[in-house]
């Protein structure tokens, strides 16, 4: 996974590894880790991404607008 370096700016390439990744900034030594998930239907479990929909495919469940996230511990 490409980034930028929220510290020195400089782009980097993270390596993912079953949704997992971790690299240390050559540029300043930011530690910076990476988790993917994929979002998930609360109430079957059914794999959400790309839907295009407010109800699971699966078992018919009202889905909200996920909120996106990111967090940056510095």
């Amino acid at each position: 996974m490409e980034m930028v370096c929220p510290v020195c700016r400089k782009k980097q390439t993270v390596p993912i590894n079953d949704g997992v990744g971790e690299l240390s900034c050559p540029g300043c030594g930011l530690i910076v880790s990476v988790r993917l998930r994929a979002p998930r239907c609360p109430s079957c479990d059914y794999m959400l991404l790309m839907l295009h929909s407010d109800r699971c495919p699966e078992c018919g469940a009202p889905i909200s607008a996920p909120v996106p996230s990111v967090q940056l511990h510095v």
